[in-house]
């Protein structure tokens, strides 16, 4: 089971710190499924890593989380 851990404001916003998915998922689909929640930020503003690995947004669209693996969501800081 891939664990997806969420930080910064992502944990707060939906309400866990961490969860395990069942079976292998597209990390576009973890993504997807989170972000469609309103109160969150685009996808553009959350820096996903796969076992620590920083992915550019092609390889969000092809990478997959299997067992074992770790997705972190990392909102991007930004103010002014």
């Amino acid at each position: 089971m891939p664990r997806i851990r969420y930080l910064g404001w992502l944990k707060e916003a939906v309400g866990i710190n961490e969860e395990f998915l069942p079976g292998s998922i597209k990390v576009s689909d973890i993504l997807s499924r989170i972000l469609s929640n309103k109160a969150l930020k685009a996808p553009r503003n959350v820096t996903v890593l796969l076992n620590g690995k920083s992915l550019s947004d092609e390889e969000v669209k092809s990478a997959v989380a299997k067992d074992q693996d770790i997705v972190e969501l990392l909102p991007v800081v930004s103010g002014g």
